[in-house]
């Protein structure tokens, strides 16, 4: 008698969601022939199609649509038995401060992937101006920000002939020379090997 195996349920799950086999493979990071195969094999066992194919994706046949939650539940619970063998002692809180402006339903998704992975860590995700979080990562509100950080740039003395040495060049479109010269500043050379 054949049975079900869970890499085949995998793949058949991945491309589920993604409605592509191509998509799907891509998720499990497989190929487009590989993950065909496996949904081939799938079928093979059941006897029957688990998509029925139109275009260039696939939607769930009556057959798959019987199958999925089953393989959801059996990818989950294999998943959360190996977290749980292999826990590497990843526990506590963690304060994260994420700008207000970026995709919520994104955001959501990669806060609940990091809470099925690392169930004992306690999150605390503030959503909020990012200009807050210096302050509050200082202060030790926060122990983690997403934030872009913007520099005064520091200038050295120009030594092209327009700007007569100025620590702030004159002229818009800055010679090779200044701009190397101002590189230096920012780049810091890599360690020649000893």
């Amino acid at each position: 008698m054949e049975q079900l195996e869970s890499d085949l349920l995998r793949t058949f799950v991945a491309i589920a969601r993604e409605g592509s086999v191509t998509e799907g493979a891509t998720r499990i990071h497989r190929s487009q022939s590989a993950a065909s195969l496996q949904i081939k094999r799938l079928e093979s066992i059941l006897g029957q199609t688990v998509f029925d194919r139109h275009g260039r994706g696939v939607v769930l046949s009556d057959v798959g649509k019987r199958l999925l939650p089953v393989a959801q539940e059996v990818t989950a619970r294999l998943d959360a038995a190996l977290r749980e063998i292999n826990q590497s002692g990843v526990a506590g809180r963690l304060r994260i401060g994420l700008p207000d402006d970026h995709g919520r339903a994104r955001l959501a998704q990669i806060i609940s992937a990091f809470a099925r992975q690392y169930p004992q860590v306690e999150l605390e995700v503030t959503c909020a101006l990012s200009t807050e979080f210096p302050n509050a990562l200082q202060k030790g509100h926060l122990d983690l920000a997403i934030y872009e950080a913007v520099s005064k740039p520091r200038w050295s003395k120009c030594r092209t002939a327009s700007c007569n040495g100025s620590r702030r060049p004159k002229h818009r479109i800055t010679s090779a020379r200044c701009i190397t010269r101002m590189a230096s500043i920012f780049v810091k050379p890599a360690a020649s090997p000893a």
